[in-house]
């Protein structure tokens, strides 16, 4: 897997605007992450894919003020579905 590209870090992600100091980090679990699932990303796409992931992972953090206490899962695809 070839997955390279240089980006900053703290800028919009829409745009893909960012400062040199946070960006390299962000690039960086971007291409981790990737590599955790065997997935490539073209060099070119790497900072769009990290900032997208930025974003989804600020809409995630969303999701920690809710209180879950007693909530059971719920398997959201049948057994054998896929």
């Amino acid at each position: 897997m070839t997955v390279e590209a240089d980006g900053g870090g703290t800028g919009s992600a829409a745009t893909g605007a960012d400062s040199a100091d946070g960006g390299e980090a962000r690039l960086a679990q971007a291409r981790e992450l990737a590599a955790a699932i065997g997935l490539a990303i073209d060099p070119t796409e790497l900072a769009e894919v990290a900032a997208r992931l930025d974003c989804l992972l600020i809409e995630m953090r969303t999701l920690d003020g809710i209180d879950l206490e007693g909530i059971d899962p719920v398997a959201l695809f049948p057994e054998g579905a896929w």
